[in-house]
Order: C-alpha cells, then structure tokens, then sequence
C-alpha cells in the first residue's frame, strides 16, 4: 500500500521511493579521440573500500547513492544455503554458481536452469521476472532462425529468482507472490543487506526482473560486498567456491565479472550490476573495488575496472597478459575497414 509516496509493509517497516531527484558531481574517466578532436568523454566514480566503510583509495569525487541491481545477487543466494533449499534439493556447485549470474541466456544456461527445476519440480509460471531476448548472440540466433521467442529462462535473472523459489518451497511458503516487498524472503534479503552494507540511508525500489531492490552509497556497497567475502560467512564461502569452479556458469563468456573470476582463479570474485556497477573484492581481504559509470554505460564499466586493476596492482600479471582480460585492455578505435582512426585515453588516477 502506497501513502505519501511510502510503500508500508508488515512489521513496521516503510519501503521509502524517491520524492525527489538527486544529484551528484561525477569524475571524468575516459576520453575518446578520433583524429585530433575528443568526441565523447564518460564520467564515473571509482573508489575502494573496506568493510568498514572506509574508503582507501578513491577519485576526487568518492560516493554515490544508486542502486546494487544485480550485485545483490550473492546475498540473496545466501537464503537457499541458510534455508536447506541447496541441502533439500541435492543443488551442486553449478546449480550454486548460477544463482549468482546476470548469465548470458546461452543454451548452457538455460539447460543448467531447467535441470534445477527438475530437482524441485516447478514450472515456468512460477518465474515472475518476465523475459527478455537472451545476450548470447548465438542463442538469440538461433531463436530468430527458428521463430521461437525468448522465455523467462531467457532472462539474466532467473537463477536468482529459480533460488528464491526453491528457499520459498523448502521454508514452506507461498511463493506465488515472492517478489512483493512484505514476502518473508524479501524481507529476511532486506536484513541480510542491512547486516552487511550498513547502509546509514536506504532506499528501495523494483529492479528491472521485478525484485525489490536496495539503494545506498557505493562505499556502503562496497563494504558489504568485502564483508560477504571476507572468509567468515560459510555461506558466502560456498558460492565463492561455486564461482570460481564454473564462472562460465556464473555470468557467461566474454562476461566481465566471469573472465575476472577466470583470469584471477578465483582470487578476485566479481559481481556486474546493470547501469553501469560492479564490484570486485580479492577473496578474504575486506576491501572491494567499486566502479560505477554515470551513463551507465557498461561497455565504458568493463574498460574502467580492468584498467583500475591494473593501477592498484591487484591482478598478478598486466591485464593484458590474461587471455580473459586481453580485449577489455584496447585502446585503438577502428573503422569499419580497419583502419586506425582514434583512441581512448583513460584519465583517471588510484
């Protein structure tokens, strides 16, 4: 129920939404230059931080309040391992990892989604994050070649809403309604990310799949994503684990997050949200690397992070010496007959 543009819910809580808009200065990131005139500039904010909330390293311009998006992702599988859903169901480290992906809609992806279904036994009507056409281009090929239609499996978060539905079942709860903001898992998945982030001012809203969604400054992020992982939840241990044995799994190929994961062995777990997020932490070390594009442009987030990497010496070798890693560190612009035609210059310091 809506009042004064509050959505008030069981137990006293109040689910605030936006009343008015809020701005924030951002830092200048990248250039792009083609012959001898900068075309484009993206702005951003870059910060690490540890799970205190101490920012360590930053640009100028440290914070910002947006929302997680997908880097909820972690948290909210941690419910299917607190509630017996993964004991319950036999769910092995491949089920585990895809709980944690904005996965690409590939074949495999989807086929590792339907098996998890099979183990509990529910159909696609009981997904409620809608479907989108899938980001493998080969899958989505395939679809157009032979007039099929995208499906809720389709969608990069149907691993995270097979999960939720599972931790429904073994709880015994309805979950025909789980994405509401007063369902119990929401409200236990409000807790969880109270727990970790510590947000001094939440906000909420609806992602993009339909789940809730919490917003906070990007170091309260941050903070919560290196405590997660910070070697003392077994939870979080369990999914780390899972990642790092099929990061494919965990996002898809050529994914940024998977080919971090991939590149490091699993020393650095990486998590994208959408707009423009993502977060990486080197496992056990309570510190989290925060990368937020203004634009939300994720292809300028992908270059940005790697490049921040590479400048805090978190990686072992350059980005560029890791087959995962290689494409995200060009620089050169090309035409479509491939011909140098300009650059991009990265302008930031850490």
């Amino acid at each position: 129920m809506r009042k004064n543009n509050t959505l008030i819910i069981k137990k006293d809580k109040a689910y605030r939404f936006a009343t008015g808009i809020k701005k924030m200065k951002s830092n200048f990131l990248v250039e792009v230059i083609r012959g001898d005139i900068q075309e484009k500039r993206f702005y951003g904010w870059i910060s690490v931080v540890n799970s205190k909330k101490k920012i360590l390293k930053s640009l100028e311009i440290p914070d910002y309040v947006c929302f997680m998006r997908s880097c909820e992702k972690p948290i909210q599988a941690l419910c299917a391992i607190e509630f017996g859903a993964v004991k319950k169901f036999g769910l092995d480290a491949s089920d585990i990892s895809i709980s944690f992906a904005s996965h690409s809609g590939s074949r495999e992806h989807v086929e590792k989604i339907k098996s998890i279904m099979n183990k509990f036994g529910v159909s696609e009507e009981a997904f409620l994050c809608g479907a989108h056409p899938p980001f493998d281009n080969e899958e989505r090929h395939r679809l157009l070649k032979e007039g099929q239609q995208p499906t809720v499996l389709h969608n990069n978060c149907s691993g995270k809403h097979l999960f939720m539905i599972a931790s429904c079942i073994a709880k015994g709860w309805d979950y025909s309604n789980y994405t509401d903001f007063e369902h119990p898992i929401q409200l236990h998945i409000t807790d969880l990310i109270r727990q970790y982030c510590q947000p001094e001012d939440m906000h909420y809203g609806i992602d993009g799949c339909g789940m809730p969604v919490h917003g906070m400054k990007l170091s309260e992020m941050g903070a919560g994503f290196s405590k997660f992982f910070d070697g003392t939840t077994t939870g979080a241990e369990i999914i780390a684990d899972a990642v790092t044995e099929f990061p494919v799994l965990a996002g898809g190929k050529d994914r940024i997050d998977t080919c971090i994961i991939q590149a490091s062995k699993g020393k650095l777990i990486a998590k994208v949200g959408a707009e423009g997020l993502i977060i990486v932490t080197p496992r056990h070390s309570g510190e989290a690397l925060v990368v937020k594009a203004s634009d939300g442009n994720n292809n300028v987030r992908d270059f940005v992070v790697v490049e921040a990497l590479r400048k805090l010496g978190w990686l072992e070798k350059p980005p560029e010496d890791y087959e995962e890693l290689v494409y995200f560190t060009q620089r050169d612009l090309y035409s479509l007959s491939n011909k140098k035609v300009g650059y991009y210059n990265f302008a930031f310091q850490i």
